[in-house]
């Protein structure tokens, strides 16, 4: 193994490559081909190392690898991850990516390992290792961002519940229509977050298919057991069709990208609110001053630029997943390098979110209602429907009638006590009824169901990890 960073083993060959030594490519066209691919694998070299070493185990079950090969094998490949995780070596363009690098590392020496690493691609394409390689990155990174969609509706949910019945005016039109409370308007957020996590988990379970045997998409000629390599790498099941398999790659990262800005719209739209409801002529909010920024040249200024930014990132993820889309439009069945670019995308996606979703953990816990702004702006006319409802209620009368009447009365509504009219609306999801204990109860339930589900994923890539004595 080399220990100069970046220096791959002499001789190293890419894994398209004979034995004839020169591969005859152009420089220029490899620089194209394979630098960013090559700075993108580096993401993916654990989630390969998985992938091989439950490939080194099904083959030692078929009988392709001795049991002292497959020892030896295993043992060089979490040897290859920890020397990587110290900064010893890494993918360079003459490699091509991750796959080439770290097999060609195993079969640089000599002896058993070098034999072993030989048959180590044995019933398996760049192809399928590569599909193998982002399904458990995307797998990987979608727990985290599940977990943190969770814990942010958590900490919703209970901001919600802690100010539930402080008045404050609902708006259509950015007009002030009705009132409504701090706890709904909050709490409709939470609320949101479950139904982005209900198409996250859609995403996650297209996801949680394993593609690894079917080789470059027309499966192999041996006898593989690909329900063994899935089990041990964590996958639900295996995914059949070996040509599917290829050709879900891009729509399934696309679904989960589909959800992402889904999860970002929602962000969004708080953001939009934060900003507005912040800004001098509301003040409905209160944040501490460690989440605003200032202006270089008027000092009085407090800029929610945190929030600003958020909002943009709604069409930061959306751009990215009509990128993934793009790219699989109008390619035909089969493999084709064009998917090569479904990689970058997905990995800033997955990046851009679990920063907006950190940052929000750590802000949505110390936002609260500015009473005294709140109390002075529930305003006798956002009580209108209230009163016409009143005269349907007491006095019989048809709705269009009693909304008739009270717009002709508009001056003469009176003073209506808000923390009591708010509290009176008790049918389902109306601000004396928001259903926030069940509420916080099913984020708890989604939260633990996660949890066990990471833990087992995490407990399947440990055991492959596992250094036998």
């Amino acid at each position: 193994m080399s220990k100069k960073k970046g220096n791959p083993p002499e001789k190293m060959k890419k894994l398209w490559q004979g034995q004839s030594g020169d591969s005859g490519l152009d420089p220029r066209v490899e620089a194209f081909c394979f630098t960013r691919d090559v700075e993108l694998d580096a993401n993916l070299v654990y989630h390969d190392i998985i992938g091989s070493l439950a490939q080194a185990k099904m083959l030692e079950k078929i009988g392709v690898l001795d049991q002292r090969e497959s020892k030896t094998l295993r043992k060089g490949l979490i040897t290859q991850w920890r020397s990587f995780q110290k900064g010893e070596w890494e993918i360079t363009v003459a490699e091509e990516d991750v796959h080439t690098a770290i097999e060609g590392r195993l079969t640089s020496g000599t002896g058993l390992l070098k034999t072993a690493g030989e048959k180590l691609h044995t019933a398996r394409s760049r192809n399928d290792q590569v599909l193998t390689d982002m399904r458990l990155y995307c797998k990987d990174h979608l727990h985290g961002i599940l977990s943190g969609t969770l814990t942010l509706a958590g900490h919703m949910a209970k901001v919600a519940k802690k100010y539930e019945f402080i008045p404050m005016p609902g708006y259509t039109h950015l007009q002030r229509a009705m009132p409504m409370s701090f706890g709904m308007w909050m709490g409709n957020f939470a609320e949101a977050l479950l139904d982005t996590v209900q198409e996250m988990t859609l995403a996650y379970d297209l996801l949680d298919q394993s593609p690894l045997g079917s080789g470059a998409g027309y499966g192999v000629s041996l006898k593989i057991d690909r329900k063994l390599t899935a089990k041990l790498m964590g996958f639900a099941k295996v995914q059949s069709n070996s040509l599917y398999c290829q050709n879900s790659r891009g729509h399934f990262e696309a679904v989960m990208l589909s959800s992402l800005t889904s999860l970002m719209g929602v962000i969004g739209r708080l953001s939009s609110d934060v900003c507005l409801f912040c800004s001098e002529e509301f003040k409905f909010l209160n944040l501490p001053d460690a989440f605003f920024t200032g202006s270089s040249i008027m000092p009085q200024k407090k800029n929610p630029d945190l929030f600003e930014l958020l909002r943009a990132k709604v069409v930061s993820i959306q751009s990215l997943e009509s990128r993934v889309r793009g790219v699989t439009h109008g390619i035909g069945s089969g493999y084709s390098k064009d998917l090569q670019e479904v990689k970058e995308p997905v990995m800033e996606a997955l990046s851009s979110v679990e920063q907006a979703l950190d940052v929000l953990n750590a802000v949505v816990p110390d936002l609260g209602p500015n009473r005294d702004r709140l109390q002075k702006a529930m305003s006798p006319e956002l009580f209108a429907a209230h009163r016409a409802y009143e005269y349907v209620e007491k006095e019989g009368l048809p709705f269009r009638q009693a909304y008739n009447r009270v717009k002709g009365e508009l001056d003469q509504l009176g003073d209506i006590d808000p923390k009591q009219a708010i509290r009176e609306m008790q049918h389902i999801g109306a601000t004396g009824n928001l259903g926030l204990k069940d509420l916080i109860g099913e984020i708890g339930k989604l939260s633990r169901n996660w949890s066990r589900k990471e833990a087992a994923l995490r407990k399947a890539w440990g055991r492959l990890m596992e250094v036998e004595s």
